[in-house]
């Protein structure tokens, strides 16, 4: 009898689970805190992801959480040589999306340092070497390799 009762209970919770779908983040993108442009597309950094615009068809691509990014709040933009975009957010994780395939790459290094402030204020690239302006200096990183050449801090306690 405890067998059947368990056997009806477990069809009864497999009939009525709810596959869990796409999930899709719905956040504003009014507040554009900085611009980049590659070619024909327009990107924008926000403070609910990115988006760019291409400029040809009138098209969209918008990255919220949801697509791939670790932070909402993004506050600088650019793109480097080989079309991908780069994206620094408010605590120091910088997003490096790839329009040719759809990924996200993180990096971290500016993230798990041991400064308070970490927010990403500007990125420059020249070359393959990307320039991430933050609140307590500047780091160079590889554009090809992804990896810091240099993580500087600067002792603005003095």
């Amino acid at each position: 009898m405890k067998r059947t009762i368990l056997f009806f209970i477990m069809i009864a919770f497999n009939l009525f689970a709810q596959q869990v779908g796409d999930w899709k983040n719905f956040t504003s993108m009014k507040t554009i805190n900085a611009v980049s442009t590659y070619k024909t597309t327009v990107w924008a950094a926000t403070n609910g992801g990115i988006f760019g615009f291409n400029t040809i068809d009138s098209s969209y691509t918008t990255l919220t959480k949801s697509e791939g990014l670790s932070s909402q709040t993004i506050t600088s933009i650019a793109t480097d040589n080989y079309g991908n975009v780069w994206a620094g957010a408010d605590d120091g994780i910088i997003n490096v999306y790839f329009p040719s395939d759809g990924s996200v790459k993180k990096l971290l290094d500016i993230y798990n340092s041991d400064k308070t402030k970490k927010q990403i204020n500007d990125i420059v690239i020249k070359g393959d070497t990307v320039y991430v302006a933050t609140d307590f200096g500047l780091s160079l990183i590889n554009a090809k390799s992804y990896t810091f050449i240099v993580l500087h801090y600067e002792n603005l306690d003095n």
